[in-house]
């Protein structure tokens, strides 16, 4: 008889997505061992919570070059250190026509 697991989906996402960036760390590793380990993988969630903006706001910063995405098949992840970059350089957001 198997056991049956009640998981919130939260946890589950977030567990997800722990695991999905353990993965494309590892495998970044493996393409380039010269750099440095250690950089911190983010997902969009993380980079709204980091920036305090929108996913669609997000979004048109890359549109716009602002801000710089990573895509690996169809998903999505941003380096942490191009993201404080950005933070240092003071970009503005830029206003809507």
């Amino acid at each position: 008889m198997e056991n049956i697991i009640i998981v919130n989906p939260n946890d589950f996402w977030d567990k997800h997505r722990e695991i999905t960036k353990q993965v494309i760390r590892e495998e970044l590793d493996k393409e380039n061992p010269c750099k440095e380990n250690g950089e911190d993988i983010l997902v969009i969630e993380d980079v709204c919570k980091l920036l305090k903006k929108s996913k669609q706001t997000i979004y048109n910063w890359m549109e716009a070059d602002i801000i710089k995405g990573h895509h690996i098949n169809e998903s999505l992840f941003f380096f942490r250190s191009e993201i404080i970059d950005l933070l240092k350089s003071g970009i503005k957001e830029h206003k809507k026509r």
